[in-house]
């Protein structure tokens, strides 16, 4: 799940991902957007902090496609995108 996280979250609209970011940060992964890109905040281990981002959002999105609710409301509609983007056409 957390490959898949980490492939569709690149494919997020900047207004998604910026939501992403924010919610990442105030879940203990601080990390911004620069360029449409996620990156690490200043002064921290970019690889890792990324790693974090990528386990953390694949841990809460595999919980959602479980039946589990999302964090937030905003939250359960990025991942209803996650999820019809990783649904085979």
């Amino acid at each position: 799940i957390e490959a898949i996280a980490r492939v569709v979250r690149r494919d997020l609209d900047p207004g998604d991902l910026s939501t992403l970011a924010k919610w990442l940060t105030a879940s203990g992964v601080p990390v911004r957007v620069v360029d449409g890109v996620l990156q690490a905040a200043s002064g921290k281990p970019a690889q890792q902090t990324l790693e974090a981002a990528d386990d953390l959002i694949g841990r809460v999105f595999g919980s959602y496609l479980a039946g589990e609710a999302a964090p937030t409301e905003r939250l359960a509609h990025i991942f209803e995108r996650m999820k019809e983007a990783r649904s085979p056409a």
